[in-house]
């Protein structure tokens, strides 16, 4: 009976003490505990951490359970194929592999901070297979990353230069690309057959094409590009392409047999050709608040692209046409500012309406053809933007454009997001003049002088909240803030004024026969805008006021 139980008892310890805990996660090192990574996977259990010395490694690993590997310095000259659930996978560099890393339709993976180099495929995700990509580096690849028939792939904060391909996707859907930087490869970002597709934040430069995408949907948005065909659209329904910044290049935008897209608040600037170009029936698309200079064409409209609204762009100083549409019907150009190019609409066997849009300065035309719809409200005018050669299309206030639009058809925000209309119609542009809060500090002397001043901004449609020097500690924080009086300005002014001007300032505008205006800003909080405007008595403080009205109030549009 004795023997029956000491024999129990090795057994029982025989088999615990081999049995590994799978929620330890133990941590092996390469080489210490392993000379190679492969024998430290067989040796590992699920859950454990591989952490992988600096050297280099020359071998092809197979994970086919649930591990961590982590890079010191590491160099695989080989590839990883993962079979596995959750693995992850960090600083190491993988190079000189057709698949630097494999993901099969068993397995998924967190890939971070890896750099891959020279291989045919950097990452290779197949069928179900899903990967989390972040912070990785790829040069010298046929394709940086690769997916096919998979499902939710995020491509987040890497870059990829040098390679033929940097990221080539079919048949997927769910996935996304955004914060990355993409320069020097054939193609920048290629989707084919694929739903749901997010392109958004990158960067993508000096590539034959930026972005392409073929027979799909998704939405292409925030991305900065400078390439030769910036974006490709081929048989691309229901999308939105928003908010991009476009420069240089041939083509701008490009769509072929792509009905049903937005095309809403890019900027498209110096573009050999067309800076926007849809075609092949291609219709039903929106154009809104873009604004398009320095181009060839701003926008083309071509061959069966019916009902299509172009509403709300600013197009100026493109060479040839800002507008030009051929064998298309029924199309909308409504609330547009359209100034200095050769032709500002150039109508080809076309239907069109025309209303409610801004014509300046076109050398040849501002419209030309026939059935093109020519609305009664159409003016002619200087827009007055508030810098056109800085490329500042916002409006001046006075600008004949400010609230001459037509409600109807146009889009519920402008370029910036604000909200349409914000004064008694819609501006015409990309942008809306927005209404001005202002926090006005002032004594009662300077106040009764300053009542031009103070109509002038009413006039403006500017909302203002007069305080005295008491009220101040509840606004001290507020955005815009306006003071009338110098640093000895009476009732409690002049000691605001000297908290926020310093002492040289203080000392010249206490000189007599000094006025001026002074700006500062996140004087009590970030985002605030401080305007002080003083003399060195109480009617040059008034001068202040009425010889850069114009000014304060621009820069307070601005701040906004």
């Amino acid at each position: 009976m004795k023997k029956y139980k000491l024999g129990l008892v090795i057994i029982v310890f025989l088999v615990l003490g081999g049995i590994k805990s799978t929620v330890r996660g133990t941590v092996i090192t390469v080489p210490d505990d392993y000379p190679t990574i492969r024998e430290a996977i067989l040796g590992a259990y699920t859950g454990d951490t591989i952490r992988i010395k600096a050297g280099e490694y020359t071998e092809n690993i197979t994970i086919d359970k649930r591990l961590t590997l982590e890079g010191q310095d590491a160099i695989l000259n080989g590839n990883i194929i993962i079979n596995a659930k959750n693995v992850k996978i960090s600083k190491i560099t993988i190079q000189n592999s057709v698949e630097g890393v494999k993901i099969s339709s068993s397995g998924s993976a967190t890939l971070y901070s890896l750099t891959i180099e020279n291989c045919t495929y950097g990452i290779k995700i197949e069928g179900s297979g899903r990967a989390d990509i972040r912070s990785d580096t790829f040069r010298g690849c046929e394709y940086g990353v690769y997916g096919e028939k998979t499902t939710g792939v995020i491509v987040d904060s890497s870059t990829f230069s040098d390679n033929t391909n940097a990221l080539h996707f079919s048949s997927v859907s769910g996935s996304s690309i955004s914060n990355s930087r993409i320069e020097d490869s054939t193609t920048g970002i290629y989707f084919s057959l694929s739903d749901s597709v997010s392109i958004s934040k990158n960067i993508i430069t000096d590539c034959e094409t930026g972005i392409d995408v073929q027979n799909s949907n998704g939405n292409i948005k925030d991305n900065f590009l400078k390439n030769d065909l910036n974006i490709n659209l081929n048989n691309v329904k229901n999308s939105e392409i928003s908010g991009n910044e476009i420069q240089e290049g041939s083509i701008g935008i490009l769509l072929k047999y792509s009905p049903g897209n937005e095309i809403i608040s890019n900027r498209i600037k110096n573009v050999s050709f067309y800076g926007i170009q849809i075609m092949y029936q291609s219709g039903n698309c929106k154009f809104y608040n873009n604004i398009i200079y320095g181009n060839t064409y701003g926008i083309a409209v071509l061959a069966g692209c019916d009902g299509t609204k172009i509403v709300n762009n600013t197009l100026y100083s493109n060479s040839d046409k800002s507008i030009w549409v051929h064998d298309s019907q029924e199309i909308l150009i409504q609330n547009n500012i359209i100034s200095k190019g050769k032709y500002g609409i150039y109508s080809q066997e076309s239907s069109l309406e025309i209303n409610y849009n801004d014509f300046w300065k076109n050398t040849k035309a501002n419209i030309f053809g026939t059935d093109v719809g020519i609305g009664m409200y159409n003016i002619f005018q200087d827009p007055i933007f508030l810098n056109a050669e800085a490329e500042n299309f916002k409006l001046n206030i006075n600008s004949p454009c400010v609230d001459f639009g037509k409600l109807q058809d146009s889009p519920g925000t402008d370029f910036e997001g604000k909200k349409r209309p914000h004064g008694k119609g819609v501006d015409l542009g990309a942008y809306e003049v927005a209404t001005v809060q202002i926090t006005l500090v002032a004594n009662t002397i300077d106040y009764d002088l300053a009542d031009e001043f103070i109509e002038f901004l009413d006039m403006n449609n500017a909302i203002i909240t007069t305080i005295s020097a008491a009220d101040f500690p509840e606004h001290q924080e507020d955005k815009i803030i306006l003071v009338l009086g110098g640093p000895d300005a009476y009732d409690g002014i002049g000691y605001i004024v000297q908290d926020i001007l310093d002492g040289n300032e203080i000392e010249w505008i206490r000189k007599e026969g000094n006025f001026t205006m002074f700006i500062k800003t996140n004087t009590w909080r970030d985002g605030q805008l401080i305007i002080v405007l003083a003399g060195s008595d109480r009617d040059l403080t008034k001068a202040a006021c009425m010889e850069n009205k114009e000014e304060a109030f621009t820069q307070m549009k601005e701040w906004l």
